[in-house]
């Protein structure tokens, strides 16, 4: 079973997703710089550079931008002019000099369909119901009920859910955009329309799939407020109100501390060394106390093996993203396949897109991770004030 931890009353906020008493993942947000991902705003168009960006003021320090030749744009694009005001959706946080990543399509999530206001009638289904019946019956239920100009896509939970439900939250949804809609017509940009400036509900929003059993938080506050989430309906929510730290009961303190070092250890007795440079992250895998340190090639492709895992995990658990670069131990021609398979299967859990690239020229793994947020090291770490670093 899945739980997640909440320590509300911490600076930074931070939310830990655990499963069978280990650490997956850890969010967190320093108060006074919280997320805004998914927040809509009335924007007012800047600049545009014709089939590639267009530059928005939504009100943040810097202009969000977004992606002309992102086909969600198509419907959109007649309207995305300079001196027009436009309604959008931030998908990825300000980032380094960068401006927040949005999207003119718009989007909220429930419990059982994603609703998305982008001019087409699409019915999709997830891809992880498997069942043709319940395929066909998801489809033709948003295709009899969607309004013109949204589509949607039924989410895993909706399998097997009643009929009665599906349609309470397809109105649910639907009312809710259509109400930001109407009263954003009489705002003048930039201005916020809708966001949960909550910390707390971003990240347990976040979190959140089908088989978590419980939400564990330690403010009352914080608690009422996960029971207004969609996806939590029918998820127990423990209030912790033990004198011991919320992270020192559950030991995510302890899987924090370690996610911040720059050396993780493998079982085997090799270890892994996460270096972040300006433009990517790099890890060196090495055999350390392991037999390969002595030359045994089965040794060394049994640490790599391991280390391909382990990897997969900090990824995960440090939120590292963009360009990932690897440095596995002496792989061979033939060890190469094997070793790109056990990776692939490896990020298949994570909950954020990963490819595996082709191995470069010099034998180095390349990966690459979507966007999201800031990884761990960046928000608990410090600048040096001699290197910037």
């Amino acid at each position: 079973m899945k739980r997640i931890i909440v320590d509300a009353a911490s600076d930074p906020v931070c939310s830990a997703l655990v499963e069978n008493g280990k650490v997956l993942e850890i969010l967190a947000d320093k108060k006074g710089s919280e997320s805004v991902a998914g927040n809509i705003y009335a924007g007012a168009v800047k600049a545009v550079l014709p089939n590639q960006f267009a530059f928005i003021d939504i009100g943040l320090e810097k202009n969000a931008f977004i992606n002309l030749a992102d086909g969600r744009e198509a419907p959109f694009r007649g309207e995305i002019r300079q001196g027009r005001e436009i309604f959008t959706q931030v998908l990825k946080d300000p980032s380094g000099t960068k401006g927040a990543y949005a999207t003119s399509e718009l989007s909220f999530t429930g419990k059982y369909f994603v609703l998305l206001r982008n001019g087409s009638n699409e019915a999709n289904v997830s891809k992880k119901i498997v069942s043709n019946a319940e395929r066909g019956r998801l489809s033709g239920f948003l295709t009899n009920n969607l309004k013109p100009g949204y589509s949607a896509i039924a989410r895993t939970e909706a399998a097997s859910a009643p009929e009665a439900a599906l349609c309470d939250e397809l109105s649910e949804l639907t009312a809710k955009m259509e109400k930001i809609i109407g009263e954003g017509g009489y705002r003048k940009a930039p201005a916020l329309l809708y966001g949960e400036n909550s910390a707390v509900i971003k990240q347990t929003s976040e979190l959140l799939s089908a088989d978590t059993g419980e939400i564990i938080v330690n403010t009352a506050e914080a608690a009422e407020s996960i029971k207004k989430i969609p996806a939590a309906h029918g998820v127990e929510i423990i209030f912790h109100n033990e004198s011991e730290p919320i992270f020192e009961s559950y030991r995510v303190n302890r899987a924090l501390r370690k996610a911040l070092e720059r050396k993780v250890w493998l079982d085997s007795g090799g270890f892994l060394i996460i270096d972040k440079t300006e433009s990517c992250f790099v890890i060196d895998v090495n055999t350390g106390k392991s037999e390969g340190a002595k030359g045994h090639d089965k040794s060394m492709a049994a640490v790599n093996l391991e280390a391909a895992d382990e990897i997969a995990r900090q990824i995960r658990l440090r939120n590292l993203s963009g360009m990932i670069i690897i440095d596995f131990i002496g792989v061979g021609a033939d060890d190469k396949e094997r070793l790109r398979e056990r990776l692939s299967g490896a990020v298949s859990a994570d909950r954020l897109p990963v490819s595996v690239l082709d191995t470069s020229v010099l034998g180095l793994f390349v990966l690459t991770r979507k966007r999201a947020r800031e990884p761990l090291c960046s928000v608990f770490g410090k600048t040096c004030p001699h290197c910037g670093n």
